[in-house]
């Protein structure tokens, strides 16, 4: 195993922050590499202790001399964001100096490497797929930013561009196991899902905000559709895996979670002699603009009639807001059918509060496919 640790510079005197990553294996022809970071949003700590479990796996496995690709883990992805505690509080979605989410506005590349290999003979396959990973390389070492959470973008982005499989461990407030993907990568995605045991994919071309895997996913096929190559034989896989909510959080559930990984890696080829299957499909795949989130029409006590991973009908009542001093009650009806895969872990909430989340089968016509 290697450890890194990059420096993120524009320090304040007495403090300085770095990113710390671990390499397993080694890259090489035909050797897969995969990338696998949690923490980009702070305050989600499942994929954390997920990932303390998986590096005793990968450690282990390395010794035995299994690891048949590399594997290169970043267990705390937002050291900025680690030490944002204000009034007894983890801040860790986004950025308190400019408010600014920390999984969005993720650099574009597509640009400066379609300069790069203007003159290049792609060809096709591996070779084109080695020269476009050589030229990212180089044009996100070439950025030069302007803030911390700037060169913790960056710093994030040049450590995955590399890789031929990404995954960006997150969670919600409370939620089933469910994967984000791109549309044209979902056989790569039920794959995933079902190592993981995902009750959700959601699916859509571009996801919006600029977030760290469909930046990357989006980057690439800008790329290969510029360079004239086939955009769905980009060769890498990206996607957010979010593990449940933010209060699923044991050594059980880790360490499961570690072996499922495990059963993916080999999957992929990246472990000798690890031929875990996937489960059976049981994902529920449907698209992201298919999903209706239930808004709170005032303020009051919020009480939950329905869970996550139920299936809702559409006039169902999701949940109820009671006014603790009136006493009303003003019910939350479902408007499509679908599948409550996430709701606000909050019980007092505000007018336009965002309540739950119901994936549907059909597209709902939505521009704003991701929440702030």
């Amino acid at each position: 195993m290697q450890h890194h640790r990059i420096p993120l510079g524009f320090d304040t005197p007495g403090s300085a922050l770095a990113l710390d990553a671990f390499r397993y294996g080694a890259a090489g022809a035909g050797r897969r590499t995969v990338y696998i970071q949690a923490g980009l949003h702070a305050n989600e700590v499942p994929g954390m202790l997920v990932l303390r479990h998986l590096r005793a796996r990968l450690a282990a496995l390395e010794d035995a001399g299994r690891l048949a690709g590399e594997i290169v883990v970043v267990p705390a992805a937002n050291p900025l964001g680690l030490r944002q505690i204000a009034l007894g509080m983890h801040h860790g979605r986004f950025e308190l100096a400019s408010g600014e989410n920390f999984n969005r506005r993720f650099a574009p590349f597509a640009d400066a490497v379609g300069e790069r290999i203007a003159a290049s003979d792609l060809g096709g396959g591996t070779h084109a797929a080695s020269v476009v990973k050589a030229a990212i390389g180089e044009a996100l070492a070439a950025l030069k930013p302007a803030t911390q959470l700037e060169a913790l973008r960056i710093a994030l982005m040049r450590l995955a561009a590399s890789a031929d499989v990404v995954l960006d461990l997150h969670c919600d407030r409370e939620a089933c196991l469910h994967v984000y993907a791109n549309d044209r990568q979902l056989t790569e995605a039920t794959t995933l899902s079902g190592h993981l045991g995902a009750e959700l994919v959601l699916h859509a071309a571009v996801q919006g905000g600029a977030s760290f895997d469909d930046n990357l996913v989006c980057e690439w096929q800008r790329i290969y559709e510029r360079a004239g190559l086939p955009v769905d034989s980009v060769p890498v896989f990206a996607a957010t895996v979010e593990l449940r909510g933010r209060t699923d959080v044991s050594h059980a559930l880790a360490s499961a979670d570690a072996d499922r990984l495990i059963g993916y890696l080999g999957s992929l080829g990246a472990i000798a002699g690890e031929t875990r299957p996937a489960a059976p499909a049981q994902s529920f795949v449907a698209p992201l603009s298919g999903v209706e989130t239930l808004r709170a029409p005032c303020a009051g006590v919020l009480v939950y009639r329905r869970n996550v991973g139920e299936w809702i009908a559409r006039g169902d009542v999701v949940a109820e807001i009671v006014d603790p001093v009136g006493g009303s009650t003003v019910a939350l009806k479902n408007g499509i059918d679908g599948l409550l895969f996430a709701r606000d872990h909050e019980r007092y909430v505000s007018a336009g509060h965002n309540v739950s989340f119901v994936a549907g089968r059909e597209p709902l016509g939505k521009t704003a496919l991701l929440t702030a």
